[in-house]
């Protein structure tokens, strides 16, 4: 007996070795995948100014940009319905503005609203989903600007980038990008620049979450867009978006793509230890005899 558990037990570490060494290089490419896909979202900010058409993208624009300063302050308080497919979101909190004379003056001189100086860029489907609700002036916050908006909002966003470099690891950016609307507000030395109001962990809500994803990392990054078209939009249009940053969840991970192969993987060096106790089983169609005269078939 004790030879029989010594030999069952050597059988064992034998083929479970291979199993145990899969498992290792299995978190080992686990751990760097995620690696690279946080170093890639790290270098993203670095950007280098991109051109397509007729419209260049300038990121990371310092603050000491020219222009009139509008500060944007954002608060999500929901994100949800992810779709990858159709590259969208939907989205809903409040944003406010702040501004001072100078801007006010450049509004005036205008006859604009203030409800145009800013407008949601990567919103989509706005007759579906699109909320505006300016929040009367004796429920918006205090600010130490003498002018100021509160916007409730609720829409689709599109999410301008899937990746598959590490698919399934990589990490999904979803942005929600407020940029100067009127034409008027984006030209001339005195130009509105949009800056944020308050750092950038003030920006998610209570139910940013998203089931398979883990929020790693909330931040603003400042555009500014050229158009170079003959006809409007003309001018530097500033862009501010908070940028939500999900990382898979380790769990969620293993359960979808590593544990199936672990199944299969322990299936596969264990059966052949399995003793066969089960006999050859054989099936066979008995043949039909001739008709009988009811017309129904006998068997032998």
């Amino acid at each position: 007996m004790a030879a029989f558990g010594e030999t069952l037990k050597r059988g064992l570490i034998r083929r479970l070795a291979p199993l145990v060494l899969s498992l290792l290089f299995l978190g080992a490419l686990l751990a760097t995948t995620v690696a690279d896909a946080q170093t890639q979202l790290r270098q993203r900010d670095g950007r280098t100014p991109t051109a397509h058409s007729n419209v260049v993208v300038m990121t990371a624009v310092p603050s000491t940009a020219p222009g009139s300063v509008v500060r944007v302050g954002l608060h999500v308080r929901n994100i949800y319905s992810l779709s990858l497919v159709d590259q969208s979101f939907l989205a809903e909190g409040w944003y406010w503005l702040e501004w001072g004379d100078d801007v006010q003056e450049i509004l005036d001189q205008g006859k604009l609203n203030p409800e145009s100086i800013v407008e949601l860029a990567n919103e989509i489907e706005q007759g579906q989903y699109s909320i505006r609700e300016v929040v009367p002036a004796s429920e918006e916050l205090a600010t130490p600007e003498s002018h100021h908006l509160t916007v409730n909002f609720s829409g689709k966003f599109y999410v301008s980038d899937v990746p598959q470099r590490f698919a399934p690891f990589d990490t999904q950016i979803l942005t929600i990008a407020l940029q100067v609307k009127a034409e008027r507000l984006a030209s001339g030395p005195r130009r509105l620049r949009l800056e944020p109001l308050h750092s950038a962990e003030d920006i998610a809500g209570e139910e940013v979450g998203i089931s398979g994803y883990e929020l790693d990392d909330v931040s603003w990054r400042r555009d500014q867009l050229v158009y170079r078209f003959e006809a409007p939009p003309n001018g530097r249009y500033s862009r501010l978006s908070a940028v939500f940053a999900y990382g898979k969840s380790e769990w969620a991970m293993f359960m979808k793509w590593v544990f199936p192969v672990l199944v299969v993987m322990t299936i596969v060096i264990v059966s052949p230890s399995i003793e066969g106790v089960l006999g050859d089983i054989r099936l066979a169609i008995p043949p039909l005899g001739p008709a009988d005269p009811c017309g129904d078939a006998g068997f032998l």
